[in-house]
C-alpha cells in the first residue's frame, strides 16, 4: 500500500465513514457457490452518501500488462492525504467470450474486492458453514484444465522471479491444496489463477524494494 506522508484526517474521516456504514445490499447471486454478495453497484451505492458527507472520495484507475489487468484504487481526503493499492488479476481466456470481456469480467471482480477492502464494507455473504445445508443438487462439474498460455505466464513469471523448479513446484502445491502435485501440469485452470495471482503479487514486492 501507498500513501501520502500523513493519515491522520484521512484515518479520522474514514472512521466517521465506517461508523455509519452498513452492509451493502446483497442483490446478486454466485451460481457456483450458491451465497449470496453485493454488486459493485451496492457496495458505491451504500458508501457514497457518507463518503461525502466526510469529505472522501474513491477513484479507481484501470491497468495491466499482457495477459493481466490491474485496478489501484485510491482514497482521498479533501485535506489532501491519501492512501491507494493495487490488484491485480490474470485475464484468463474462456469459452463463448472474447478476450475483451474476460478483461472486463477481471476489472469488475478487482474494482469490488479492493472497494469493499478499502472501505471495511462486510459485502459477500458467509459460507463458512453457519448456514443450512442447500437441498440436494447435480455434483458440479470438475474445474477446467490448465490452460497452455497459463502455463507459459507462469513459467515467465519463475524466470522474473529467479525461483528454480523446486521452489515454483512448492507454489503450485500451495495454490492446488496438494501436497502430492508433482508438477504445475497438473493446476486446473483456477488453481493456476491462484498461483499467477500469488507470484504477481510476490514480484510487484521485489520490485518495491529494489
Amino acid at each position: 500500500m501507498k500513501h501520502s506522508d500523513t493519515l491522520g484526517a484521512l484515518a479520522t474521516a474514514l472512521a466517521a465513514v465506517q461508523a455509519e456504514l452498513r452492509p451493502a445490499a446483497m442483490n446478486a447471486k454466485n451460481p457456483h457457490l450458491r451465497n449470496k454478495y453485493a454488486d459493485l453497484g451496492a457496495i458505491i451505492e451504500s458508501s457514497r452518501p457518507s463518503l461525502t458527507k466526510h469529505g472522501i472520495a474513491v477513484s479507481q484507475m484501470l491497468g495491466g500488462e499482457p495477459g493481466q489487468v490491474s485496478v489501484e484504487t485510491v482514497v482521498m481526503h479533501k485535506s489532501g492525504e491519501w492512501m491507494s493499492s493495487i490488484a491485480t488479476f490474470p485475464v484468463v481466456e474462456q469459452k463463448g467470450i472474447t478476450t475483451a470481456q474476460a478483461a472486463g469480467i477481471s476489472f469488475t471482480y478487482l474494482r469490488r474486492y479492493s472497494m469493499a477492502a478499502a472501505l471495511g464494507i462486510y459485502a459477500d455473504e458467509d459460507v463458512d458453514g453457519h448456514m443450512p445445508a442447500a437441498p440436494a443438487e447435480p455434483a458440479r462439474p470438475a474445474d477446467p484444465p490448465l490452460e497452455k498460455n497459463q502455463l507459459t505466464r507462469i513459467a515467465m513469471l519463475a524466470g522474473e522471479l529467479d525461483i528454480d523448479r523446486d521452489q515454483k513446484l512448492k507454489v503450485a502445491r500451495w495454490a492446488a491444496g496438494r501436497d502430492d502435485l508433482a508438477s504445475t501440469k497438473e493446476l486446473t485452470a483456477p488453481q493456476a489463477v491462484v498461483m499467477i495471482e500469488a507470484m504477481v503479487s510476490q514480484l510487484a514486492k521485489k520490485k518495491d524494494q529494489s
